[in-house]
């Protein structure tokens, strides 16, 4: 019976395997696709590994690409499975969840653009050829390849230090020589993330070693981490089969990182390759260790023996002095320092700080936190502060610590972060520097450039650095006495410059080719030296070259001197990431001041020298987050579609993009902002991208602010912001203040407060905030440029909205600052309209035009051009301008021509067919959108208005009735009382256009007034009720006086009005509606329909307003010629209006005797006449300058 039994179980499972089999496998096709890929890859990458390794050895190693496994896998993959795949009967979209295979890039792999052609950097393949070369003088016996990416990357600082300490751990106490890891990470290609081993054993065969170890590693994304560690022999004739050992799915978390559980593996790696591990079983620690001072000679730290204390303090010093954008040199010595620490006993004073930091420079905040715990030293407790970035906490610390490399330090911390903070200038980061106790002269300069080291507008010499490298490491027939006397004696000082500013990288090639033996093993004697200083002054010359084609192009706004610049440092830099990054900011800011073919081809550059910069980078860095950001504003796609190629990566550095498969995917998106949040210690913009991922967005970040970024001005706006957005201003306001107290120098705090009080009609408390900011005192040493900004646009607040002498008052500090900006220059350009100068007006906005080739400028230059009578030479401009860019501020000027000229509605449809091709970068139709404008300003539409409009609007290929069609028929219907046809065409338009944007809302009051006058207001309260943005809506508070006024609640009507006008928008240039026209217009309807005084004392105190604002534009005389009761003021705008537009339809409800003895009497008042020499105006000087000038 139990045989039985037996029997009959086992025939149980034979059936139900064939029935799996034959069934389940077949519902199963996903799964089947799967089996299938990762067979074929098997199969290519065995393949590809035997006829890499057989290829003749002479072959060029720049020629192979072993970047290119994924894509070329791809397509052989497609190819030689096309028959299995089509027997799958598998659709395209299940392809997509395939497994990777094992040792794939997945990032880089699923994000790079498929017809990218992954050029080869030049500046990398002399490196390596540098540094294979240097290592070809020493004598080993295995190599340790840098570990490389499997699935989702750690970064390379965690791969490079990985590697660091495997070396480390083998030469300690064994007899086996193995090359300088990071001499030979350079030599086979810093920062890679897979080599080809084609490459790799060309350059084992090349030193002479027995043995390739090497390795990937990786992440799942789940915080399980994987390791295969792989051991090649290499004999005479042939090359053994790797042996391999695994480590998979280990567990790590932020607090205890991957290398601190790789450390835990290293004695398994170490007994897998079959080397003594019994130095890693039995440290002897050191417990007490003496810390020293700095030598007045950086070189003097080599010359005596140190401890790891010391070392591993110098080696963070480096990092510390390394430019930021250096990243990888900066890492080397943090990851330096951490070897060092493996000496020291966890129970020495100075350990817990020392780790910390290094688990700061390696962007690990939680480990280092972990690592203090509760903190006890002032070293300590001022290192938590820095870690949550609290800098008055950390500020405080500082000046109880003694004197020292720990103090040094930590100030060099609070000035980054102050830096970060926008809270310092460079003025006061070159004083703190000098205030650090330094010995010597080296030092300081090199701590003053470290301090200066964030600001773009520092720029630095490479012959300091030369004279640095001819004492440190001389050449005797190449210094920089020599270049200097050289020059002078061939006469060709013109060249120093350019031969200086290559001198260090031919100084550190040249030393490395004329003493190989010393330079290619020192690793082996000392894990900190000489060379690391050589690494820090190349760091050094590298980013000085880098930051001054930055400070021609960006802060000069120089590009083709930035080009000319790049273009004499090709020779050592092409293809270096930095240096590709650079050349592409160059050449797409050159891209704006040209046009054509030419225009496109630099376009064409501009993205492929960003991509190449990015891909170069071959990780997360300051480069590819750059390059990343500026491909993905030039809406670009050369190269097809292309996602983040470093998305992932551990850990996520807090100042790289968290933007991955287009923001898509909201878990993903939501993991890399949390993660750059937690990794943070200065920067707060990852905790602001918090914001949309819950109901209640400003408190989703709350819990990342609890005790971090204390005096932050961004926290304050934050916290105030949060409290506006819910409508308790003085809450709000009580956070600006705070901010102020804590960060009295950071402008943006006062622009956010005082625009919120004037937005609330507060505008002399408004005035005062402004005035507050201390940078208006005598003696400023901050940034001028910066200052003159903001006065500017804090005048502004107070020139649109015609509080002139607010306004005045801060023009003139931006005016009297003499930076030469365009801030500066239009303030002034509106002190002069202000006090009525037209010809000085005219002559610096066409200063100001040309200068920053700014189209409003060019606007109100047209403007005043067509007023003073010379719309011949307006027009030819107009034309130029119009080919050249389209732009819509230089639209608003051709009303004043048209309107001069006295043109009828028919004849400027004419004209603005002319220019259907006239789009603009959002997809408007600027010639539509004008007709709109000149249809309804000062005129009654006639009623084939909408059919000339949709003649040109059709440019755009609109499929639907455009939202100007839809109101040129609504406002037709609004001026004869169909009132109702006029609100059923609103509300049609409602459901098209979103009537709560900028963008639209123009449209919102005319539906408002249409709505009640034909009692169907349920749809438009509706549509108000909807607004997410009560507090700062100009078309919503115009729609809610139109509602409160016809319903007779003055008092409330003339509050909105009053706050539309304190929330004016900005930059609405794109509307057909003229924002100043149109808040007249409603005053005007109001007072119309209601007969209330109020409305036109509002309506007149606006048009004289608008008389200074925008002098050139006859509607707001002929308002005041209409409305006003004062007689002389009256026949003043009368005549103003009939110089300007005889055609007005308001004028024409005066009685024509009326008129002609209004311009009789005043013509001699005509401020366009009375301040131009009307006489021959094409031949006055400063125009016919001008027409030039433009035409030029």
């Amino acid at each position: 019976m139990k045989r039985t039994t037996i029997l009959m179980s086992i025939l149980f499972l034979l059936v139900a395997w064939w029935i799996y089999d034959s069934n389940f496998k077949k519902i199963d096709p996903v799964r089947e696709y799967r089996e299938l890929y990762n067979e074929a890859y098997r199969t290519y990458r065995s393949q590809r590994e035997i006829s890499n390794i057989e290829n003749q050895k002479d072959n060029s190693i720049k020629y192979v690409k072993g970047e290119e496994y994924s894509d070329e896998f791809h397509l052989y993959f497609k190819d030689k499975y096309k028959d299995k795949i089509k027997n799958l009967q598998i659709s395209e979209s299940d392809t997509k969840y395939t497994e990777y295979p094992k040792y794939t890039d997945i990032s880089v792999a699923r994000g790079i653009a498929k017809k990218y052609p992954r050029p080869i950097s030049e500046w990398r393949i002399k490196e390596k050829e540098l540094y294979q070369s240097l290592l070809l003088n020493g004598d080993y016996d295995l190599v340790i390849v840098p570990f490389q990416v499997d699935k989702y990357a750690f970064d390379r600082a965690t791969r490079s230090l990985m590697t660091s300490k495997l070396v480390y751990e083998i030469t300690r106490d064994s007899n086996l020589k193995v090359p300088d890891p990071y001499l030979v990470y350079r030599a086979l290609g810093e920062g890679k993330r897979q080599f080809s081993m084609k490459e790799v054993i060309q350059f084992a065969e090349k030193l002479g070693v027995k043995k390739v170890v090497y390795g990937y590693v990786g992440h799942d994304r789940q915080y399980k981490m994987d390791l295969t560690i792989m051991s090649l022999n290499i004999g005479l004739d042939s090359i053994s089969d790797p042996e391999v050992k695994s480590f998979n799915g280990i567990s790590f978390t932020d607090e205890k990182p991957p290398i601190d559980v790789y450390d835990s593996l290293l004695l398994d790696i170490l007994q897998f390759l079959k080397i003594d591990s019994s130095s890693l079983t039995s440290k002897n620690f050191e417990q007490s260790i003496e810390i020293a001072g700095l030598p007045e000679d950086p070189v003097d730290l080599f010359l005596s023996t140190s401890n790891p204390v010391n070392d591993a303090y110098i080696l963070q010093l480096f990092a510390y002095l390394t430019p930021a954008k250096e990243e990888r040199t900066k890492e080397r010595f943090a990851e330096k320092s951490f070897i060092a620490l493996s000496e020291i006993s966890p129970n020495t004073e100075k350990y817990k700080a020392l780790k910390a930091r290094a688990y700061m420079l390696m962007g690990l905040r939680i480990a280092a936190l972990e690592v203090i715990g509760e903190p006890e030293t002032i070293e300590e407790k001022a290192l938590f502060h820095i870690l949550n970035g609290n800098l008055p906490d950390a500020e405080s610390l500082s000046e109880q610590m003694d004197s020292g490399i720990a103090q040094l330090l930590t100030n060099i911390d609070i000035n980054n972060i102050a830096a970060r903070y926008g809270v310092v200038d460079k003025n006061n980061s070159i004083e703190k520097a000098k205030t650090v106790k330094l010995p010597g002269q080296i030092w300081p300069y090199l701590v003053e450039r470290a301090f200066t080291d964030w600001d773009s507008w520092s720029n630095f010499k490479n012959i300091y650095l030369k004279v640095l490298l001819d004492q440190a490491v001389p050449l005797s027939n190449f210094t920089a006495k020599g270049i200097m006397g050289g020059s002078s004696a061939l006469g060709e000082m013109s060249e120093l410059k350019s031969i200086t500013d290559l001198s260090i990288v031919n100084h550190i090639k040249k030393l490395y080719e004329a003493e190989p033996l010393t330079w290619c093993c020192l690793y082996q004697e000392s894990l900190f030296n000489k060379q690391d200083y050589i690494n820090l002054i190349e760091s050094m010359a590298n980013d000085n070259l880098m930051r001054h084609a930055n400070f021609l192009n960006k802060v000069q706004g120089r590009p083709k001197s930035a080009i000319s610049f790049l273009d004499k440092i090709e020779s050592a830099y092409n293809g270096y990431p930095a240096f590709s990054l650079e050349r592409a900011l160059a050449l797409k800011h050159y891209a704006k001041k040209i046009k054509g073919v030419d225009k496109e081809s630099t376009l064409k550059s501009a993205y492929l020298d960003n991509y190449n910069a990015m891909y170069w980078a071959q990780g997360q860095s300051l480069v590819s987050e750059k390059a990343f950001q500026t491909m993905f504003n030039m809406r670009r796609n050369d190269f097809g579609r292309n996602d983040n190629l470093y998305a992932g990566e551990y850990p996520h550095k807090p100042y790289y993009t968290t933007l991955e498969q287009d923001g898509q995917n909201y878990q993903i998106m939501k993991s890399n902002d949390e993660a750059a949040a937690r990794n943070s210690v200065s920067h707060i913009g990852p905790l602001l991208l918090l914001l949309p991922y819950k109901n209640t967005p400003a408190d989703s970040s709350l819990e990342f602010l609890e005790g971090r970024f204390n005096g932050h001005p961004q926290k304050s706006l934050f916290l105030a912001n949060k409290s506006y957005a819910k409508g308790k201003f003085k809450e709000a306001e009580k956070y600006y203040r705070e901010g102020i107290k804590y960060s009295p120098t950071y402008l943006d705090t006062y622009t956010f407060l005082g625009n919120m009080l004037f937005a609330n009609g507060e505008i002399e408390e408004s005035f005062q905030v402004f005035m507050s900011y201390p940078g208006f005192k005598e003696n400023y040493k901050g940034n001028r440029v910066a200052l003159d900004n903001y006065s500017h646009a804090a005048g502004s607040l107070f020139f649109w909205s015609g509080h002139f002498e607010n306004a005045r008052a801060l023009y003139e500090i931006s005016s009297n600052l003499n930076t030469g900006s365009e801030s500066g220059l239009a303030s002034n350009i509106r002190i002069n309209l202000l006090d009525k100068n037209i010809e000085i007006a005219m002559i610096e906005s066409l200063r100001r035009a040309k200068r920053y080739n700014s189209y409003p400028a060019y606007r109100d230059y047209l403007g005043m051009l067509h007023a003073i009578g010379n719309s011949e030479e307006a027009w030819d401009a107009f034309d130029l301008l119009v080919n050249r860019k389209n732009e819509p501020h230089i639209w608003e000027s051709a009303l004043v021509g048209h309107h001069q000229s006295g043109l009828s509605e028919s004849e400027i449809a004419l004209w603005a067919n002319q220019y259907k091709q006239s789009i603009s970068e959002y997809g408007v139709s600027l010639s539509a959108n004008y007709l709109l404008r000149a249809g309804v300003t000062d005129r009654v539409p006639t009623k084939d208005l909408s059919s000339l409009i949709a003649d040109v609007d059709r440019s755009v290929k609109t499929e639907i009735k455009s939202d100007l069609v839809y109101f040129s028929d609504a406002y037709s219907e609004l001026l004869v009382d169909n009132y109702e046809s006029a609100s059923n065409l609103f509300h049609e338009a409602s459901q098209l256009y979103d009537m709560r944007t900028v963008k639209f809302g123009y449209m919102l009051p005319y539906y408002a007034f249409s709505s009640v006058k034909s009692g169907n207001i349920s749809e438009i309260e509706n549509l108000i009720d909807s607004f997410f943005r009560p507090d700062k809506l100009f078309d919503l508070y115009l729609a809610k006086a139109i509602l409160s006024g016809l319903n007779n609640e003055t008092n409330n009507s003339v509050q909105y009005l009053k706050k539309a006008l304190y929330n004016h928008p900005t930059y609405t240039e794109f509307r057909p509606l003229m924002t100043e026209y149109q808040y007249a217009e409603i005053c005007e309807m109001l007072y119309e329909e209601t007969n209330n005084d109020e409305y036109k004392k509002i309506l007149l105190d606006w048009v004289k307003k608008v008389q200074q604002i925008q002098p050139w534009f006859s509607w707001a005389y002929a308002m005041e010629a209409k409305y006003s009761n004062n007689v002389i003021e009256r026949n003043k705008a009368i005549a103003m209006t009939y110089y300007l537009d005889r055609n007005s339809e308001r004028l024409k409800s005066i009685p024509k005797d009326h008129i002609d003895t209004a311009v009789k009497k005043h013509s001699k008042d005509n401020l366009f006449k009375k301040k131009v020499n009307p006489v021959e105006p094409r031949n006055a000087s400063f125009l016919n300058n001008a027409r030039l000038d433009i035409a030029s």
